[in-house]
C-alpha cells in the first residue's frame, strides 16, 4: 500500500449541504468509463432509488474527465470534497488511482492514492484543498482538476466468490465531514517501514515473540501478534515517512486477549533515533478486554517531565510495549480530521497553548492570535489575558479529559472575532467548569455576543456549595457510564443564537478580575439555516469526546476471589447473608467466606458513652431491593436502649482514579433510603450499624434484632450487645486530625460569613462527639 496517500474513508453518512451530484446511478448512463459493468439495483442506495452494483471478478475503473460542461468541472473549485458512497460485500476491496490537474500528468505531479475498504457501508472522500502532489511540492488546484482515475479490485487472493460493490451519490460537497488517513503498517507484507520485537531488559530469560496472525485483523487479512514474556516486551517501528505534521493523531488497533484490562505504553522519537526518556514523548494507555482503538494526539506531545513538544515533522521511531501479555496489533495509521456530520459554513476553534493537543477538525487558537482580516478570526487589540493552560501541566501521569477540554485560554477582558457574512448564526461555546485548572472557584464570568449578554455564570457560597456537592448522592458500580454521569454535565457547552450585521461576530469575555473564571476550551458557529446539521454535528463531537475519554480512562475491577458456592436455601431466597469485620477491605467483587456466613448474630461490646460498629454483608444471587431497620434493645431488669441509638448506613462505591484506570471502591457511608437499596449480582452490599451507647446505659447483656427486608420478605438477625461495667476516661493526651477545617471550596467565598463559621462549629462538634480534643487548623 502506498503510504503517502491522503484520502478520507468515512464510515457514517452525513448531511450533504449544497451538494452537486455528479453520479446518481439511477440508470447505467453515467459520465464515467466502463458503465457496461454497472447494474442498477435498489439495494444499498443512499440517494434516490438505485445504486450501481459491480461484481469485482476483475478490476473495475470508473474513471472520469472534467471540463466546464462535463461533470461540473467549474464547480470543483467552489466545493471542499469529492465524495462517493460505497457498500462492500463478500470481502475487502482496494481502491487506487490518481487525481491530476493542470500542474502535470506524471506520477510525481499528480495526487496518488491507494487504500482498502473493509466490508460494510463506506464513504470515500477526497478533500479538494488538501491533495498533496506526489513530489511534495504543494497541492492540486481544484479549479484545474481535469481527470480522476479510480480502480476497484478484490483485495483477496483470488479464490472464492468475487466481492461486490454498490456505488451511489458521487458528489461535490462543502462543509466538514472528512477524515484523512495515511497507513503506516498493515502487516500485509507491503509496509515501507520496518518493525521488530525487542525486550527490556534485553537479558529477559524468555524472549518475546511477534508473529503474523489472521485473528483480529482490522483492515485486511493479517495482524501482528505480540506475545510479551517479560516486564517490557515491545514492537519497535522505524523507516516510515516521518513527516506527521499534516495529521492530528496516531491510531493503532489493538486486541487484548486477557479477560481484564491491561496497561500498554510506549515512546515516540523525533530527529534522534536514540532519544532518551527526557527527549522523547512517553505515553501510557489501558486496554479493555477485546478490541481497542488506541489514539495518540500529535498536538502537545511533550517530552519527559512536561518538556517541550517533539517535532512531529521529523518522527524517526515509535514503539508499543506490554508486560507479560498477548495482544494483536493492526491498522497503524495517521488520521486527520474526524468522521462527522457536514455543516455548511461551520467554523470551530480549539483554545489553549500553541503546543497542546488540538481536537481533530478544529483550528488552534491561542491568546497570541490577534485578529487578522485576511485570516478572518482572532483577538481584538488591547485584550487582557491570564496565561493559556494545558491540564497536563498538573496531571502528571493521570489522563486528560479529551483533546478539546484538556486545554484553554483565559481571557480576563478580551474580544474574539470571526469574520462572517451578515445573517443569523448559532454559537456553540465550551467553557470549563470551576476546578478544571488550578483555580477552584470564581464569582462571575460573562460573555457578550454582538453587545448582548449570552452567558452570565455567577456563584456565591450557597450556589457554589450546590455545584460542589452535585454528585454526592451518586454511586458508581461496575459497568456504569462515568462520562455521561460526570464529564458530560460538567463540560456542557452554551448554545445561543446571534445576528451579525457588520460582517464580524464579536464575543466579549469578562472574567470580572478573576483568573480561572473564563477557561475557554472551544468555540464553533454556523449559519442558523444549517442548524439541523449543526445539532447533529454537536452529537458527533460529544461522541468523539466520549470515545477519547474512554480510551484514556478504563474501569478496572479489583481482583475477583474464588466464587462463593451458595447453599440450596440461599439459592432459593436469592442471597447469602454474612457478618464481616469493620476492618475488612471491601470491593464490589468481594464475596463472603465460609466463616463469615457461619456467624448468625451481630455482637458488640462497649462502655457507656462509647461508639461501636458492626457490619452485615449481603451477597446477591439475583436482582432485588433491600431495606434495613434496627429495633430496640432489651437488657437486665427490663433496661432498654432505644432504636434511635443505632445509626444504620449502607456502604456506597465511588470510582477512584488510579492513573488511567477507575476502580469502584468503598468510599462513604450513606443513609439507607426509604425506597431501599438495589441488590445486584456481582456487587457486594455492606450495611454498617453504629451504636452510640447512652452515658447512663446499665451494664449487662442486651438483645435486639436487625431486620433485612428483601423484596418484601423479612430476614431477622439477632443483635447482641454487652455493656461493660466501666467508664472510659478522657484521653490524657490531645487527640485531633491534621489540617482540620472546612475543606470545601464554597467556604472560600467569605471566611468571615456566618455560613463559614457555622461550618467550623459543625466540624468541631462532630470531632468532639467522636472523642477528639484538639484542632490543627489549616
Amino acid at each position: 500500500m502506498n503510504p503517502n496517500f491522503i484520502v478520507a474513508l468515512l464510515l457514517l453518512s452525513a448531511a450533504h449541504g449544497a451538494d452537486v451530484v455528479l453520479f446518481d446511478f439511477e440508470t447505467p448512463r453515467q459520465d464515467i468509463e466502463n458503465t457496461d459493468r454497472i447494474r442498477c439495483v435498489a439495494e444499498h442506495a443512499t440517494a434516490g432509488e438505485m445504486a450501481g452494483m459491480v461484481v469485482l471478478d476483475q478490476p473495475f475503473s470508473p474513471n472520469f474527465f472534467m471540463t466546464a460542461n462535463r461533470n461540473h468541472g467549474a464547480e470543483w473549485a467552489r466545493h471542499e470534497q469529492f465524495v462517493l458512497d460505497v457498500f462492500v460485500t463478500g470481502g475487502p476491496v482496494t481502491v487506487s488511482g490518481f487525481i491530476r490537474d493542470a500542474g502535470g500528468q506524471g506520477w510525481w505531479e499528480r495526487h496518488n492514492f491507494d487504500l482498502q475498504l473493509p466490508p460494510g457501508k463506506r464513504r470515500v472522500a477526497f478533500p479538494l484543498t488538501g491533495m498533496k502532489r506526489q513530489n511534495g511540492k504543494g497541492m492540486l488546484d481544484p479549479a484545474t482538476i481535469d481527470f480522476v482515475a479510480m480502480t476497484f479490485a478484490a483485495a483477496g487472493d483470488g479464490t472464492g466468490e468475487a466481492p461486490v460493490i454498490h456505488l451511489d451519490n458521487g458528489r461535490l460537497t462543502s462543509g466538514t465531514g472528512t477524515s484523512a488517513a495515511r497507513s503506516l503498517y498493515t502487516f500485509e507484507g507491503v509496509d515501507v517501514g520496518t518493525h521488530r520485537v525487542e525486550d527490556y531488559p534485553e537479558e529477559t530469560s524468555t524472549p518475546s515473540l511477534a508473529t503474523a496472525t489472521a485473528d483480529h485483523a482490522t483492515d485486511a487479512r493479517t495482524a501482528l501478534r505480540l506475545e510479551s514474556r517479560g516486564p517490557a516486551g515491545y514492537v519497535r517501528f522505524a523507516g516510515f515517512d516521518g513527516d506527521w505534521s499534516d495529521f492530528d493523531a496516531l491510531v493503532i488497533d489493538v486486541f487484548n486477549h486477557q479477560s481484564a484490562p491491561v496497561a500498554i505504553s510506549g515512546w515516540i522519537r523525533a530527529n534522534d533515533p536514540a532519544a532518551g526518556w527526557w527527549d522523547r514523548h512517553n505515553w501510557e494507555r489501558i486496554l479493555r478486554p477485546g478490541m481497542n482503538s488506541v489514539r495518540l494526539a500529535l498536538g502537545g506531545m511533550a517530552t519527559g517531565n512536561g518538556g517541550p513538544a517533539i517535532d512531529v515533522a521529523h518522527i524517526v521511531g515509535f514503539n508499543l510495549c506490554v508486560a507479560n501479555a498477548t495482544i494483536d496489533i493492526d491498522h497503524v495509521r495517521l488520521v486527520q480530521g474526524v468522521e462527522e456530520v457536514a455543516v455548511d459554513g461551520l467554523r470551530r476553534f480549539d483554545f489553549g497553548p500553541a503546543d497542546s493537543a488540538i481536537m481533530p477538525g478544529f483550528t488552534k487558537a491561542t491568546r497570541e492570535d490577534a485578529f487578522d482580516a485576511a485570516r478572518g478570526w482572532g483577538w481584538q487589540p488591547r485584550g487582557q489575558f491570564a496565561r493559556d493552560f494545558d491540564v497536563m501541566e498538573m496531571l502528571g501521569r493521570h489522563r486528560p479529559i479529551d483533546d478539546l477540554c484538556r486545554d484553554f485560554s483565559m481571557p480576563l477582558a478580551a474580544t474574539f472575532s470571526v469574520a462572517v457574512p451578515d445573517g443569523d448564526y448559532v454559537v456553540w461555546l465550551m467553557l470549563a467548569p470551576p476546578g478544571a485548572g488550578w483555580g477552584q472557584t470564581f464569582r462571575q464570568r460573562t460573555v457578550l455576543a454582538e453587545g448582548s449578554v449570552v452567558v452570565d455564570h455567577r456563584f456565591d457560597a450557597a450556589s457554589f456549595r450546590e455545584h460542589e456537592y452535585r454528585f454526592e448522592d451518586s454511586e458508581d458500580l461496575p459497568g456504569d457510564d462515568l462520562w455521561t454521569r460526570y464529564i458530560q454535565p460538567l463540560f456542557k457547552a452554551e448554545i445561543f443564537s446571534v445576528t451579525v450585521s457588520d460582517g464580524r461576530l464579536d464575543l466579549a469575555f469578562d472574567a470580572h478580575d478573576e483568573w480561572w473564571a473564563h477557561q475557554l476550551n472551544g468555540l464553533a458557529l454556523w449559519p442558523k439555516s444549517a442548524d439541523d446539521a449543526g445539532r447533529r454535528w454537536i452529537d458527533g463531537v460529544d461522541a468523539q469526546r466520549k470515545e477519547q475519554w474512554q480510551s484514556m480512562h478504563v474501569e478496572k475491577l479489583a481482583a475477583t476471589p474464588a466464587p462463593y458456592t451458595p447453599t440450596a436455601a440461599e439459592t432459593k431466597r436469592g442471597y447469602a447473608r454474612f457478618v464481616h469485620s469493620t476492618e475488612r477491605e471491601l470491593h464490589t467483587t468481594s464475596v463472603p467466606t465460609a466463616a463469615e456466613v457461619a456467624v448468625t448474630a451481630v455482637t458488640m461490646r462497649a462502655a457507656p458513652g462509647q461508639r461501636e460498629s458492626a457490619c452485615i454483608g449481603v451477597h446477591a444471587l439475583r436482582p432485588g431491593t433491600i431495606n434495613v431497620a434496627s429495633g430496640e434493645l432489651t437488657g437486665p431488669g427490663g433496661a432498654t436502649i432505644p432504636a434511635s441509638a443505632i445509626d444504620t448506613r449502607v456502604v456506597r462505591y465511588k470510582s477512584l482514579n488510579y492513573t488511567a484506570t477507575y476502580t469502584p471502591m468503598a468510599k462513604f457511608l450513606d443513609a439507607v433510603p426509604a425506597a431501599g437499596v438495589e441488590l445486584r449480582p456481582g456487587v457486594l452490599r455492606s450495611f454498617w450499624f453504629t451504636l452510640r451507647l447512652p452515658d447512663d446505659a446499665k451494664p449487662g447483656d442486651y438483645r435486639g434484632r436487625i431486620r433485612l427486608t428483601i423484596d418484601g420478605a423479612n430476614d431477622d438477625v439477632d443483635l447482641l450487645v454487652s455493656v461493660l461495667p466501666i467508664t472510659l476516661d478522657e484521653a490524657a493526651m490531645p487527640l485531633g486530625i491534621f489540617n482540620t477545617g472546612p475543606m470545601i471550596d464554597a467556604a472560600a467565598f467569605d471566611t468571615d460569613s456566618e455560613r463559614y463559621w457555622a461550618s467550623v462549629k459543625e466540624m468541631c462538634e462532630d470531632a468532639r462527639e467522636h472523642g477528639l480534643t484538639s484542632l490543627d487548623p489549616y
